[in-house]
C-alpha cells in the first residue's frame, strides 16, 4: 500500500528523464549550429553590400550637390569616399568584418563627376562559405544595384 501511495504523489521529473531530454536538446543544437552560422555571414555579406551601396549614393549626391568630383576606392579591407582632389579629404569608411573579402575581378575604385555621373564599376564581396555579392555602377547614370549570388 505504502508504494502505490508513492507512484500516486509523485510531482516531478527522474534525473533520467532530465538527463533524455538534455541530451536530445543538445543533439538538435549541434545539428543546426552549421545552418544558423552560414545564415549569419550571408546577413553579414548583406549589409555589407548595403553599406556599400549607401556609400556610392552619398558619392553621387555629394557630387551632384557640391559639382565636386568624388571618389569611392578600396584600400585593404576598407571602402573609402574622399574627394577626389589631392589631398582632398575623407568623408566617409567602411571597415569590411573579417569574414567579408573582395574578390579577384573588382574595379578598385569608381569617381563620380561634378555633375553625379560615373564609369562602370563593380565591386564583388564574397563570405567563407563561398556566397558572393557584386555591386554594379552603372556607366552614365551613376545606378548602384545588388546582385546577389548565392
Amino acid at each position: 500500500m505504502a508504494d502505490t501511495d508513492l507512484m500516486e504523489n509523485r510531482k516531478g521529473f527522474t534525473l533520467m528523464e532530465v538527463l533524455i531530454v538534455i541530451s536530445i536538446l543538445g543533439i538538435l543544437s549541434t545539428m543546426l549550429l552549421p545552418t544558423y552560422s552560414k545564415l549569419y555571414e550571408t546577413y553579414i555579406l548583406r549589409t555589407t553590400a548595403i553599406k556599400v551601396k549607401g556609400l556610392l549614393n552619398l558619392g553621387q549626391e555629394l557630387s551632384i550637390d557640391e559639382s565636386r568630383r568624388y571618389c569611392i576606392e578600396i584600400i585593404n579591407d576598407k571602402f573609402r569616399l574622399r574627394e577626389q582632389d589631392i589631398l582632398g579629404k575623407t568623408i566617409d569608411t567602411i571597415i569590411l568584418d573579417k569574414r567579408i573579402k573582395i574578390l579577384p575581378g573588382s574595379d578598385y575604385e569608381v569617381v563620380y563627376n561634378r555633375d553625379g555621373t560615373s564609369s562602370f564599376a563593380r565591386f564583388i564581396l564574397g563570405n567563407t562559405h563561398g556566397e558572393r555579392t557584386d555591386i554594379e555602377v552603372s556607366i552614365g547614370t551613376g545606378r548602384v544595384r545588388i546582385i546577389n549570388r548565392y
